[in-house]
């Protein structure tokens, strides 16, 4: 290789280098200088996550909005929501559309080995569901039961911890609907749409539309316990210490657990 063209490519990696090292450095810098904290997540979604308020369409309410607002608030800038579809969120983070992901995403160690993942925010559950007239559905064992002797698909929301946990539970043995809203798959269960007869769910999720959802009852208690987690990108450390300080912060003086208690 010619001398000049190995000095230029040497110096083209310095570069290179030194920018991701000064991206990684500054990423508070260059949230601070905007004034916002550009959080990712999907309002089609619903509660208790992120959604429009009651009679006010422009005004977006939920948890992780104001959870995303504390963490703004602890780094001194304001809280900017950028709409992304749910499971397309990870790809627009790495795209660079925003700085940070808050919306019932799941921690794994899958997640942990691409992501920077902040401390856990909520501890959740999942809750299988069945319209209020199937009596023969009490427990998943009951549901493999039926699955078995007549058939039929579960709704789920497609990529979340609900999947991965129905799919292992029935060792991949079983139909499973996926959808893009939990609101969505909840109808399809009430309605036995495609033969729908069960739906699994994130409990909060649950807790917040049940009384949307007169047609439908839980199976059995909760079961397959994990944590709630933003989303940063790894290089971007000082923005995830700061994210975690904040909730530290906000679960030491209780701010945290109100919030989660506004909203059931």
């Amino acid at each position: 290789m010619p001398a000049p063209l190995r000095i230029l490519i040497t110096l083209l990696s310095l570069v290179v280098l030194l920018h991701t090292e000064i991206s990684a450095e500054d990423a508070l810098t260059v949230i601070r200088q905007r004034g916002t904290l550009r959080w990712g997540a999907d309002r089609e979604g619903g509660g208790p996550f992120v959604f429009h308020k009651p009679g006010s369409p422009e005004q977006l309410v939920g948890f992780e909005s104001e959870i995303a607002a504390l963490i703004a608030e602890h780094i001194g800038v304001k809280a900017e929501f950028v709409q992304g579809q749910w499971d397309k969120l990870p790809d627009m983070l790495d795209r660079g559309d925003f700085d940070i992901v808050l919306n019932g995403f799941e921690y794994s160690e899958e997640r942990a080995a691409i992501y920077g993942t902040t401390t856990p925010y909520y501890l959740y559950e999942l809750q299988l569901l069945v319209r209020k007239d199937n009596t023969s559905i009490n427990s998943w064992e009951d549901l493999r039961q039926h699955l078995q002797q007549h058939g039929g698909q579960v709704s789920l929301l497609g990529g979340a911890a609900a999947e991965y946990f129905t799919t292992r539970y029935f060792s991949d043995n079983v139909q499973l609907a996926l959808f893009d809203g939990v609101t969505d798959a909840m109808r399809a269960t009430e309605l036995s749409a495609d033969n729908i007869i069960a739906n699994v769910q994130d409990l909060p999720i649950w807790n917040f539309y049940s009384n949307a959802f007169p047609n439908l009852r839980a199976a059995g208690g909760p079961v397959g316990q994990g944590f709630y987690v933003g989303l940063t990108r790894r290089s971007d450390t000082t923005l995830l210490a700061a994210a975690n300080a904040a909730l530290l912060k906000s679960r030491q003086t209780g701010q945290l657990q109100n919030i989660f208690a506004r909203y059931g």
